[in-house]
């Protein structure tokens, strides 16, 4: 949680990734990113250069401890991100120093802004209960110089002997995931920091000494109540259990083996809006001991509606680590759309005017210019208008990024009336210039083309029109 990249939110309505650097704590944007998928980034796409520190004004206050931010998404025009104090400095910090925040920054003002607090708490709470059938009951998080410096505390009082190895349940947390479900409450995934330093019957770095680790994470609630947050367990999110606050009762595993593990998040949530669930990786998620995958939880009950198992491993592989990452639903791409005129250019300027008609039933054809790329036509309708999308090119529709080239043969009957092309790239007062040019230039063979380059899901272009002279 110190170095490197954390959290990645890919914002579609404005094709800007952003991401976090967990060493300079700092928020950073990508911009620019679909416009195609062969040109790599520049410096100059950065939406600022310099990035936002993911901190209020005046800073937050951390005990014995740095404000680390690990998770960010965009919701509504709002960036969203995580950040917490560690207690990482010193022996003295305690649970009580961990002071969790969820911060906001507006994106239309986001060079003056900066962010803004808009859920607290602190990483004190009693959770549920953690390796069960051992004899270890409801446990507190613990601070990152605690669990850090476990290895050098004379007992083992923050380590369970099974099996002849170690298992360390020693549990510090970093938040690094924060979803929405659609009630508009939110939903905030805590990763066990022993998911990304252990891993199963791993050497201690300075003896033989072998070690498992647990990633025992928590998926937390907070409710929204259409102007505030509230985090689960209090007066305006008041879901508990009889022992430790607990909105998400169905964050367990393995099932039939006494819930070994009672928390069992590996820092990551999705909602499904389709469905109406949250989807959590988890460990242990299914009957096996060693295992990894996801559970479908009630996002008002709660509960485990449904299990998946991905992996189940030993020695050899992830075990009881974070072995699964950022969860992402993929949906139905959105087909692309291009078109859409062809029109008579009376008084020749290359600008279609209010009063200048379209032209009906010409040809025109898509080429898709890739290696083995097939043609398709179509016919403008009787207000010259024309499109091609997935009920003309078949099978599949438009390709994402594809190169493609339209043309029309000017011998053809529906252009008999007219002479030729009108001027390409005539300037216009137009708030869209695009959309009301024409784009079609003779290849003095008879035909009149324009090329393509599609963009992304959902992106349609209906700025391919072709004015014609008389």
């Amino acid at each position: 949680g110190k170095i490197g990249i954390g959290d990645l939110e890919y914002d579609e309505c404005d094709q800007t990734l952003w991401f976090v650097n967990l060493y300079e704590r700092k928020l950073y944007g990508i911009a620019n990113i679909s416009l195609s998928p062969y040109q790599k980034p520049t410096i100059a796409d950065l939406v600022d250069q310099n990035g936002w520190e993911i901190n209020t004004t005046p800073n937050i206050n951390c005990v014995e401890g740095v404000l680390r931010p690990f998770a960010v998404t965009v919701r509504d025009g709002f960036i969203y991100a995580s950040a917490h104090c560690t207690g990482e400095l010193s022996a003295a910090a305690t649970p009580s120093d961990l002071d969790a925040y969820i911060l906001r920054m507006d994106l239309a003002s986001a060079s003056s802004a900066g962010f803004e607090i808009v859920l607290d708490w602190t990483f004190d709470n009693v959770r549920m209960v953690q390796l069960q059938s051992a004899g270890f009951w409801n446990q507190t998080w613990q601070t990152w110089h605690f669990c850090d410096d476990v290895p050098n505390i004379p007992i083992p009082s923050e380590w369970w002997v099974g099996g002849g190895n170690d298992h360390n349940k020693c549990i510090s947390p970093m938040m690094t995931n924060i979803d929405f479900d659609g009630n508009g409450n939110m939903i905030i995934s805590v990763l066990d920091r022993d998911g990304h330093q252990l891993g199963a019957a791993n050497y201690e770095y300075n003896t033989t000494r072998l070690i498992y680790g647990h990633s025992e994470g928590d998926i937390m609630h907070a409710c929204w109540d259409g102007s505030t947050y509230s985090m689960e367990g209090t007066a305006g999110c008041p879901r508990q259990s009889v022992s430790a606050v607990e909105w998400f009762s169905g964050d367990y595993g393995p099932l039939e083996k006494s819930q070994y593990h009672a928390e069992v998040n590996q820092g990551a949530a999705v909602y499904n809006a389709v469905t109406d669930e949250i989807i959590m990786n988890a460990m242990d998620p299914e009957k096996e001991y060693y295992s990894g995958g996801t559970i479908w939880l009630g996002p008002d009950s709660g509960l485990a509606e449904y299990r998946r198992e991905f992996f189940a491993s030993s020695t050899n592989g992830f075990a009881k680590a974070a072995g699964l990452g950022e969860l992402e639903l993929m949906c139905q791409p959105i087909p692309l759309e291009i078109g859409n005129r062809v029109w008579h250019d009376v008084d020749g300027d290359g600008i279609q005017d209010s009063n200048e008609p379209g032209i009906p039933n010409v040809e025109i054809v898509l080429t898709d210019l890739s290696a083995g790329g097939a043609s398709y036509t179509t016919n403008t309708d009787s207000d010259g208008l024309y499109y091609f999308n997935e009920a003309n090119v078949l099978p599949g529709g438009i390709k994402y990024f594809g190169d493609y080239e339209l043309s029309i043969s000017e011998s053809q009957g529906a252009l008999s009336a007219f002479s030729g092309a009108t001027v390409v790239g005539a300037s216009s007062t137009s708030v869209l210039p695009s959309a009301v040019d024409s784009d079609g230039t003779s290849d003095l063979a008879g035909s009149v083309k324009a090329t393509i380059q599609t963009l992304g899901n959902g992106k349609n272009d209906h700025t391919y029109d072709f004015g014609f002279i008389a």
